[in-house]
């Protein structure tokens, strides 16, 4: 009866919980602008906000500014500015997107007004431009520009309340001890300090914060134009598109390009991902080290350990590498699966898969270290793996982790032979490798935390009986004091480099291999912190929880390359310097222009283009070519009225539709990917739909 009565309670609480969200979203009642209440003309002196025509001033253009990246939408102007004249406002940006209205009229004698404008194409750049035409005076007092509303704190109050539900849930099912409610509220207070830079509109400028902006906005357009999963995105390069999608895995940023199609601005989503990959590194580090360490409280002090890894707040907030922050986030999953199939239970195998995938699916270079340090243990234990019978669970866990990512590693390999790739990516990697005694550097690469944290390890008192099982953790931590090793210039890379014909220098970094470093070094420094605080309650987690904060914590604010940040109402550059995933000999410069190219007798109406979509009414007296503003990648098709036409690659790698003479009617194109796709995309549903079958299956039984 109880069991009943908690299920109905519990049941009728989603309820509350769903009709409490969908009144928030549907009303807007939580949503919010960004107003620049004194947008600065910044031609205009600002000791100078008045013009007369008897002091000497000329007519003309008198101010222009604010030069922001607005995102599309409908926004609003109110200006205070006098004149005896007839002058204007013109609204421009210099990437070419539509603005409508683009002119507002201000009539003489009133100084005070405001208008609604239009952005349809994500701009560059937006400028208000004050011209002074006519009349004897013109003065600027103030104007005023309001964004779209935005839906970030509905989001935020979705999950908050999600987030309650869950834990009452988990509580009136027994499954949320006391103990287990005050190891969620420290690991919070780690993830709240670890994330602090995100916690407010504006997001903090890093190295590559436009580049993944990018690749949430294309994702999020290739969703809006019917593509699932999607290839190709139609927002970076001005429009023209690129397959960020094929080359870097983001099935992991789905969440975020759908909050970004539910009204977030592209601050909040910044935020919202760092913040939560920090709450997935540190429950996945918690869960994996429960069972490497084979102790809640060293599994704690693990997790905090690891949230504060320099490196890994490094990645965050000095380069904002949303891939490898992703992939460090699930290397504990890959590690505990690798355990398992090498040492632990080989029955296992499945989260070996589990782990590898969502390191794939989150980065391809992090993939290929996980594939080197799997490779190494195979070599470092084949003699026990042959006596114990462990190849097959090894075999089966690559080859369902390979049919389960067939549907990115097939495209990836089509788009490579086609001449897609991002050739200019090469950093010079042997000489990218550190100087040794970085390593030992406070706040810089590993910290000062984990270094203690190892000697706590090297350092703690152990009962005989345990020590053959602690030496699983002293061969963690003498990998990961290799992969440091590795990291620096004590290894020749420059003769491995060119021994391997450069394949080595596919890692960008040799200090990529710190990512490993840092997973090692937090699981043997929970293990020592806990153990010489054994007995004593939480301390230990908590000791750790002040170490991460003193030795990281002050760095965290220093760590923003750039003193601007991105600022709440803005958003992602159209435009990228470098050609990333694009057709070889593409000039990505030479994409201001957002016009289709008209070659021969032929008319162009009704033009509309969104994305990776494009229509019009097209009319060729003769042999005619329409290149279009995108950049013709595999898998696009075209038709007129209604019926397949060819495509070919034109002027800079733009899709260019050849017209017969006499041609009229509706021109369609859009981006379909490939037929061999979409069979890779049902084999990897089937395969993993088959393994989460059979591991239900499996419990099952076992629970039977």
């Amino acid at each position: 009866m109880r069991r009943k009565k908690s299920g109905a309670v519990i049941a009728g609480m989603w309820i509350l919980c769903a009709l409490a969200i969908a009144v928030v979203f549907a009303t807007g009642v939580l949503d919010k602008q960004k107003v620049w209440t004194d947008v600065r003309l910044t031609e205009a002196d600002d000791a100078q906000r008045e013009w007369r025509i008897a002091d000497g001033d000329a007519y003309g253009r008198v101010g222009s500014g604010p030069y922001f990246d607005l995102p599309v939408g409908t926004y609003r102007i109110k200006w205070q500015i006098e004149g005896d004249g007839e002058n204007r406002m013109v609204l421009s940006c210099s990437n070419d997107a539509q603005i409508i209205p683009a002119e507002i009229v201000l009539q003489p004698g009133q100084w005070e007004g405001e208008a609604w404008f239009e952005i349809r194409e994500h701009t560059h750049s937006f400028a208000i431009n004050l011209d002074f035409m006519s009349g004897t005076f013109l003065r600027l007092y103030n104007i005023r520009l309001y964004t779209p509303f935005y839906t970030d704190c509905a989001f935020t109050f979705a999950a908050a309340l999600m987030a309650l539900c869950l834990l009452a849930t988990l509580y009136l099912r027994g499954r949320l001890t006391a103990q287990g409610m005050r190891e969620l509220a420290l690991l919070a207070i780690a993830v709240a300090l670890a994330s602090q830079l995100c916690l407010g509109e504006n997001s903090p400028m890093a190295y590559d914060t436009h580049f993944h902006a990018a690749r949430i906005m294309n994702l999020a357009d290739g969703l809006r134009s019917g593509q699932l999963p999607v290839r190709a995105g139609g927002f970076s390069y001005n429009g023209y598109g690129a397959m960020t999608s094929v080359f870097y895995p983001d099935l992991l940023l789905y969440p975020w390009a759908l909050m970004l199609l539910g009204g977030a601005s592209m601050t909040y989503v910044i935020n919202t991902l760092v913040i939560a990959v920090n709450a997935m590194t540190a429950a996945c580090m918690l869960v994996c080290a429960r069972r490497l360490l084979g102790s809640r409280e060293a599994a704690l002090c693990a997790s905090v350990l690891y949230i504060f890894s320099i490196y890994r707040l490094e990645d965050l907030y000095v380069r904002l590498m949303v891939g490898e922050m992703l992939a460090m986030a699930f290397l504990p999953v890959f590690l505990l699966g690798l355990y398992e199939v090498v040492l632990g239970d080989k029955r296992h195998w499945p989260v070996l898969v589990l782990g590898a995938t969502l390191v794939f699916s989150s980065h391809l270079l992090s993939t290929v270290l996980c594939a080197c340090a799997a490779a190494g243990m195979v070599v470092l234990f084949i003699g026990r793996m042959l006596r114990e019978k462990r190849i097959a669970a090894m075999a089966a866990a690559a080859g369902v982790t390979l049919l389960i990512n067939l549907n990115q590693i097939v495209p990836l390999l089509m788009c490579f032979g086609a001449g897609i790739n991002t050739p200019v990516c090469q950093f010079g990697f042997a000489d990218a490798a550190l100087e040794p005694r970085t390593m030992l550097m406070p706040g810089r690469y590993i910290g000062l935390a984990l270094i203690i944290g190892a000697a706590a390890f090297v350092a703690a008192d152990v009962r005989e009986e345990e020590k053959p099982a602690r030496r699983m953790l002293w061969l963690v931590l003498a990998a990961g004091a290799a992969c440091a090793v590795l990291a620096t210039r004590l290894i020749p890379w420059h003769h491995i480099s060119a021994l391997t014909g450069g394949l080595a220098d596919m890692l960008q970094f040799p200090w990529r291999f710190l990512m490993l470093t840092a997973v090692c070094f937090a699981l043997a420094g929970g293990d020592g912190m806990a153990r010489m605080l054994a007995g004593k309650g939480m301390r230990a987690a908590v000791c750790a929880l002040a170490l991460g904060m003193i030795c990281s914590v002050p760095y965290i604010g220093d760590m923003t390359p750039y003193d601007d940040e991105l600022e709440f109402g803005q958003s992602a550059k159209t435009y990228m310097i470098y050609p990333e995933y694009q057709i070889d000999g593409t000039d990505v410069s030479a994409t201001r222009s957002r016009k289709p190219l008209l070659s021969g007798d032929v008319t162009l109406t009704a033009y509309e283009k969104d994305g990776t979509q494009m229509t019009a009414q097209v009319t060729a007296a003769s042999d005619a070519q329409i290149a279009l503003p995108m950049f013709g990648f595999i898998g696009y098709a075209a038709e007129l009225s209604g019926e397949r036409v060819d495509w070919v690659l034109g002027e800079n790698n733009r899709l260019t539709v050849p017209l017969p003479a006499g041609t009229q009617g509706e021109l369609r194109v859009w981006y379909e990917g490939k037929a061999i796709w979409k069979v890779m995309d049902g084999l990897s549903a089937a395969s993993a739909l088959g393994l989460a079958a059979f591991v239900l299956i499996r419990r099952k039984r076992k629970w039977a």
